[in-house]
């Protein structure tokens, strides 16, 4: 298979919640990786051995398989499993006509 993706990881760096004493928050690396393709966020892989491989929606199985296989060579691992999240349905973020709706909007 040839490598048309270009994968690269980077640890993993986010906000402490915890504040210095001049009230700012300093980065900490926390316990996972993140996975770029072609430069772009795709996911996250835990620094654990068995850790999944959570890609975002929005590539097909064929990169999905390509994005893991060169994820398990960068990681030196034996075996990586890929979870990608699914595709939301739009009208899950439609507003319901209704006056009554539960979602307490007010039309006027």
């Amino acid at each position: 298979m040839s490598k048309s993706l270009n994968v690269t990881i980077k640890e993993f760096e986010g906000r402490s919640i915890r504040r210095s004493p001049d009230g700012s928050r300093p980065m900490v690396k926390l316990n996972k990786w993140r996975v770029f393709v072609d430069g772009k966020h795709a996911g996250f892989i835990g620094f654990a051995e068995g850790s999944k491989l959570l890609l975002g929606n929005g590539f097909s199985k064929e990169e999905a398989e390509e994005i893991e296989l060169q994820v398990l060579e960068l990681l030196d691992r034996d075996e990586v499993t890929t979870v990608q999240a699914p595709e939301l349905p739009v009208d899950l973020f439609v507003e319901p006509e209704s006056e009554d709706s539960d979602f307490g909007y007010d039309d006027n």
